[in-house]
């Protein structure tokens, strides 16, 4: 969401910039706000030496109840008076505070691992860190101190995660946790982590290196590898085997309305999901009728399925296949420019329940 975040100050200021007009003050002051709060949470961290971040419950009820005052403010903006650029800029800063109280209301922060990506992901990440300078190094021996806490952390979450029924199905487990389980090795040259401290900055001293290197060995060897394993071995004997059996998200606790925030959050509109399945029963409709169209002009003898077959494995069409069919979906893109957020995600209400 940090990401996703910084995405959206930045497009703001292009967009002010761009459009060569003063922002709305109260919209500047919003996205000041947030520079703050963001900023004093990294220094309280700091100060704790958790360059990772704090994150339970009471740091969860603060941010809830800080974007909360936000949205409030947001809600109070008279649009109407506003430029179109800062008509755009409201709603863009609107859809992100409506994430983030999403993440507390819904206990998402319960479920810090997706099929192919979470907090153990970010850390296995680290190993792409580039130190070029003493404070850098400095602050990656900081982080390998913080990874035990920030394990033990996330696994108090999942934990209350699993006894509220806020996490993943155990069908789509199976695998997912691979990637991480390869990187653990006690041989500390091989492990994943080490890699930044291999090759020694131009502007550090080899003395000082020296220094970084044992630092990060004993770190490593006492500290991030064992952690490592009680990870794996909370996902391999505690996660899977009490993950829930059912699927998709109308299980989880306050489910429906948390079906319909993903609507919101995926669609950019305030249409409900049934509107959303709607749309694209109609879109499919419009496009099988305009390929039986097709199908018929050609004189083709055959079912659709056969004609689709016959499209992709004849000598004749295979060449310029592909071509074909991104030429095809540009055109429908290009006609349907209205509905082409709304058709990609026609489908989400049929994802296993």
């Amino acid at each position: 969401m940090r990401k996703f975040l910084c995405l959206v100050i930045s497009f703001l200021i292009i967009n002010s910039i761009s459009a060569q007009q003063k922002m709305f003050a109260d919209i500047e002051q919003v996205l000041t706000d947030i520079k703050t709060f963001n900023k004093q949470k990294f220094k309280n961290d700091s100060i704790i030496s958790r360059p990772l971040g704090t994150n339970n419950e009471a740091s969860q009820i603060i941010k809830y109840n800080f974007y909360n005052s936000l949205l409030g403010r947001l809600k109070s903006i008279n649009t109407e008076a506003l430029s179109f650029d800062d008509q755009i800029n409201v709603e863009l800063l609107m859809h992100d505070v409506l994430d983030e109280l999403a993440e507390y209301q819904f206990k998402g922060f319960l479920n810090p691992i997706l099929s192919d990506n979470g907090f153990h992901t970010s850390l296995a990440g680290r190993r792409n860190t580039i130190i070029t300078s003493k404070k850098e190094a400095e602050e990656y021996l900081k982080i390998l101190r913080d990874i035990p806490r920030y394990i033990n952390q996330n696994i108090v979450f999942i934990r209350t995660g699993l006894a509220n029924g806020v996490h993943q199905p155990r069908v789509i487990l199976p695998g997912i946790f691979d990637p991480f389980t390869a990187l653990i090795t006690d041989t500390i040259e091989k492990f994943a982590l080490w890699k930044p401290l291999i090759k020694k900055p131009d502007f550090i001293s080899q003395n000082e290196w020296n220094i970084y290197q044992n630092s990060a060995r004993e770190i490593l060897k006492k500290d991030v590898i064992p952690g490592f394993k009680t990870l794996n071995d909370f996902f391999q004997k505690e996660y899977i085997p009490k993950a829930r059996t059912s699927l998709g998200a109308s299980y989880f606790p306050n489910g429906k309305a948390f079906y319909e925030d993903r609507v919101r959050h995926y669609t950019t509109t305030k249409l409900s999901s049934e509107e959303i399945f709607q749309i694209g029963l109609k879109e499919v409709a419009r496009i099988k009728a305009q390929m039986d169209s097709v199908i018929k002009q050609v004189n083709f003898k055959g079912s659709f399925k056969e004609f689709i077959q016959f499209l992709r494995t004849d000598p004749k069409f295979f060449k310029k296949f592909i071509y074909i069919f991104y030429i095809f979906l540009r055109s429908i893109a290009a006609a349907n420019t209205s509905h082409a957020l709304l058709y990609s995600n026609c489908c989400i209400r049929h994802r296993p329940k």
